[in-house]
């Protein structure tokens, strides 16, 4: 639990680091003194106490799967996930590909299974599915060129392809020269290019099309989604 907990504080602090950098340093300090502050008298219970939590859930979807029932017994209905999909970042807001689970938490599968055991037992699963922006390291943006054998991102290799079929998602401006001033980032954040949410486009991957992100994962048991950014 010590080790999750160094984890969690540890991604806090490289978001708010980037927040920092964008020039939303009051921002960032506002929002890390407030976790702190949440956190701090948490802290000795969980760790030195022993209060039973789940019995330390293993960071996959067999882990969660093996602790369902601990989860059951603890009176919980719901299991809230943040974000699942393949990314390049250990928190994963940093969506690398929507249609498959990151493979250090298990597989579509495995997603699946999750969901038909919970619901075994009365409990939803609710992932976060971070729609609001992508990582720079994705096959949608593909700033380094990771994906190019397998698509054709709007930002691959560092440059702006207008022809990539996900260039209406994003913000570019061909008249920027510096690389990460053609696109808009998360409040100014260059690893999470923002998405422009009022792109047909997007709107039809998003949630419109038969097999859209949202319809593909509810098919899988999910019971609904959270939708929230700052």
């Amino acid at each position: 639990l010590k080790g999750v907990i160094t984890d969690l504080v540890g991604s806090l602090g490289k978001t708010f680091e980037g927040l920092a950098r964008s020039g939303a340093a009051e921002k960032a300090m506002n929002g890390f003194v407030l976790i702190v502050k949440a956190l701090a008298p948490l802290l000795p219970k969980l760790i030195d106490s022993g209060v039973k939590v789940a019995g330390a859930l293993s960071p996959s979807l067999a882990g969660i799967i093996d602790k369902l029932d601990d989860i059951r017994d603890l009176g919980a209905n719901a299991i809230y996930m943040t974000p699942v999909f393949k990314a390049a970042s250990n928190h994963k807001y940093d969506t690398a590909d929507y249609h498959q689970i990151d493979p250090s938490f298990g597989t579509n599968a495995d997603f699946t299974r999750l969901t038909r055991e919970a619901a075994k037992r009365g409990i939803r699963v609710i992932p976060d599915a971070s729609l609001n922006h992508v990582g720079a390291d994705s096959r949608y943006f593909d700033r380094f060129g990771n994906y190019s054998a397998q698509d054709q991102g709007a930002f691959a290799h560092g440059r702006i392809h207008a022809e990539s079929p996900y260039a209406s998602w994003f913000t570019l401006d061909a008249s920027e020269t510096e690389p990460d001033k053609q696109f808009k980032g998360w409040v100014g954040v260059s690893d999470l290019p923002e998405l422009d949410k009022a792109s047909p486009s997007w709107r039809r991957f998003a949630y419109g099309d038969k097999d859209s992100v949202t319809r593909r994962w509810l098919r899988r048991g999910a019971a609904r989604f959270l939708h929230a950014v700052v």
